[in-house]
């Protein structure tokens, strides 16, 4: 069974139960959702027909992800160095009540 088959399957599943259903918002939603998987088998369908596959990017290799790394932790230095200054700078001030 493809892919579009089964949305449909779950469509009409759907299209029982909003006829059954009483509660009217209840028998709106399941009507919406019978309707999107009807898109789906469609656009399932559209993919069957071209050379559409699922496969997840290969990750990079662990050297070429250090530089990377490396160049984020050395722009943040700089910054929490600058940070750590403005700390101090502003405990070495005396207070107003102070004296």
């Amino acid at each position: 069974m493809t892919m579009g088959d089964q949305y449909r399957v779950k469509a009409a599943q759907l299209g029982e139960k909003a006829k059954s259903e009483p509660n009217i918002l209840l028998r709106a939603e399941y009507t919406t959702l019978a309707v999107s998987y009807l898109r789906l088998a469609e656009q399932a369908d559209r993919n069957d027909l071209t050379d559409v596959f699922d496969e997840t990017p290969r990750q990079q290799p662990q050297a070429q992800q250090q530089p990377q790394a490396q160049q984020q932790q050395t722009q943040q230095r700089p910054q929490a160095q600058q940070q750590q200054q403005t700390q101090e700078q502003q405990q070495d001030q005396p207070k107003p009540n102070e004296e």
